[in-house]
């Protein structure tokens, strides 16, 4: 169950996700010597044959479904471990959508940018490198460019398909994990704006400390995230100028913490100015997590410590005073931009943890949850969350 869960959480794009005071650019250093993509073949535009229908996902051998992202009340996509889909249904049920190469989409190597509009990575088939491959019709179309690594996350600003991220890890041993960071203004060509070349903290991004992925509100400002290591630790790095230099932010602490490892989850933004941000502080004695919530108004220059909750492993926020939150075993909703929440009189199992939230809009909203057997199960609200039918057993 644990393998499942961690593949859930590590997925999510937006989703679902801070310095107290706008981090200010480190003393000039050497930075990674910027790397150009690899010459590889021009882009290339493949048609694929029409998505066929998949097995049904609550079928016995029916694979978990790890992520969604939708678009509407009814069109969206999906991720399996090795399998893109599409619904065309608010996710009844699913398609197989093909794409060039080998996919792996539990890494997050898929970036959704519209109902039509997706983003997927896979390794080159000389082995060097990797492959984009863009589709802006549903699937039926490819178009496949390289890029400098076979696997990570990609982030696409938005309404682009042109500005972009990709994070990278290069391996993880006793917890600490060297990453790279490759910036793209035309998604052809990748420069190398950080890597961590030896085993140490390289402007001001350390070595230690497990990096789950990187959230940009703009081609410039940017945070890492991840699980720390060393106690009392905020494990959050803050970049202005594209990830060359990394600053970890003064936020303000929840009252009464015990001695602490922290857990954060990547930042959303409802608008260029908006945004949210959760802080798991686990306790180091067993004495369970609290999660700070943290809300900005300046693109993230600053931050405020809000409220907090017990526990969040997913939240969503569908504009700047509505979101939702799966803390312990509760779904948990604000309508004051979390100031404080209610819980929702919705009984799941007891067994259940939320892998994922997703709201297109006040009404329609989706909620990925994973219990202790490894069970994953797709429910569906079309009433801001006060009912949930289940969509995926």
């Amino acid at each position: 169950m644990k393998k499942i869960l961690l593949l859930l959480i590590l997925t999510l794009a937006a989703c679902q996700p801070a310095p107290a005071t706008a981090p200010t650019p480190a003393p000039a250093t050497a930075s990674p010597t910027a790397a150009a993509t690899p010459t590889l073949p021009p882009p290339t535009l493949t048609p694929l044959p029409t998505p066929t229908v998949i097995l049904p996902l609550h079928s016995p051998n029916g694979a978990p479904l790890l992520r969604l992202r939708m678009f509407g009340s009814l069109k969206g996509w999906g991720v399996l471990e090795n399998q893109l889909l599409l619904t065309e249904d608010g996710g009844r049920t699913w398609q197989g959508v093909p794409v060039p190469g080998e996919f792996r989409g539990a890494a997050g190597t898929a970036f959704f940018q519209s109902a039509e509009m997706a983003m997927v990575l896979t390794s080159a088939p000389e082995g060097a490198g990797g492959l984009l491959h863009i589709t802006r019709d549903r699937g039926q179309t490819w178009e496949s460019v390289p890029v400098p690594a076979a696997r990570g996350q990609i982030q696409f600003m938005p309404n682009t398909d042109r500005e972009s991220f990709l994070f990278t890890d290069m391996g993880e041993a006793d917890g600490a994990m060297a990453v790279a960071l490759y910036q793209s203004l035309d998604h052809l060509v990748w420069d190398r704006t950080f890597a961590h070349t030896s085993p140490e903290t390289i402007n001001g991004l350390p070595f230690e400390g497990i990096k789950h992925g990187v959230y940009f509100v703009n081609p410039s400002a940017g945070w890492m995230y991840g699980k720390g290591v060393e106690p009392e630790e905020i494990y959050l790095f803050a970049t202005t100028d594209a990830g060359r230099n990394w600053q970890s932010p003064r936020l303000k602490l929840p009252p009464n913490l015990p001695a602490f490892t922290t857990q954060s989850l990547p930042p959303l933004f409802v608008d260029g100015q908006k945004g949210f941000l959760f802080l798991n502080f686990i306790s180091v004695e067993g004495q369970g997590v609290t999660t700070g919530v943290y809300s900005s108004t300046d693109e993230g220059k600053t931050w405020q410590l809000v409220s907090t909750l017990p526990g969040v492993s997913a939240f969503h926020f569908v504009n700047a005073e509505k979101g939702w939150a799966w803390a312990g075993r509760q779904l948990y909703l604000t309508q004051d931009a979390a100031q404080t929440w209610q819980p929702v009189p919705v009984a799941f199992s007891s067994r259940e943890v939320a892998a994922q939230i997703e709201f297109t809009d006040e009404r329609y909203g989706w909620l990925l949850t994973v219990d202790d057997r490894s069970q994953v199960r797709l429910h569906q609200s079309t009433d801001g969350g006060y009912t949930w039918l289940v969509v995926i057993p």
